[in-house]
């Protein structure tokens, strides 16, 4: 969106919105699909950074495992 021009997916083409409340709504749509993307931008990340943690954990886990593994064998 430019300048008063609103670009909207099931309209391709341009279209001057004269109405400032055609406007606003265009806007606020334009704005609830951003949100929505970011939100599940936000998921994503979450779930990578669980995931992360998770694998963190268990990685420290096996460490002290084997270390533990060895100071029995020595």
């Amino acid at each position: 969106m430019l300048n008063g021009l609103c670009f909207c997916k099931k309209q391709p083409e341009r279209r001057k919105i004269s109405d400032p409340n055609n406007w606003k709504k265009c806007h606020q749509r334009k704005l609830n699909e951003i949100l929505k993307r970011s939100d599940r931008i936000c998921q994503t990340l979450q779930q990578v950074t669980r995931a992360n943690k998770e694998s963190q954990f268990f990685r420290v886990l096996i460490q002290i495992m084997n270390s533990r593994i060895c100071e029995e064998y020595n």
